[in-house]
């Protein structure tokens, strides 16, 4: 399978559109295979039309052992792609308690993104 790339705009810079959502969702998913990433969710946000970014919301925990049903009540990440001059970059924005910490990275692709987010749970 050919990675998945970045849609690029008609200027020439790239950028990613909702189909995306769907890509990184189902990557992040094949390449779990020890499930470690019990819960994840990925969204597109575009914020006046020129800042496009991506989100995963991943958790090691299953729902039901969230407690009271919160998702920042378990072993989660909230991980930003986002372009920078034209390079995108992923970020850990937020995490649970005693999770490991995370480097902002570079990124070329949405392969690049879900070895990442694996790699981040699978260190567990």
């Amino acid at each position: 399978m050919a990675p998945a790339t970045i849609s690029t705009s008609k200027t020439g810079e790239t950028m990613f559109d909702s189909t995306d959502v769907v890509n990184l969702d189902s990557l992040i998913r094949m390449k779990d295979p020890t499930d470690c990433i019990k819960y994840n969710k990925v969204s597109y946000s575009e914020l006046g039309g020129s800042s496009i970014s991506l989100f995963v919301n991943a958790s090691a925990d299953n729902i039901e052992e969230w407690v009271n049903g919160i998702f920042h009540n378990s072993r989660y990440a909230i991980f930003s792609i986002q372009s920078d001059k034209g390079v995108y970059k992923l970020e850990l924005i937020s995490n649970g308690l005693n999770m490991p910490k995370f480097r902002k990275c570079k990124i070329k692709n949405l392969d690049d993104i879900s070895d990442k987010v694996v790699a981040y749970f699978a260190g567990l």
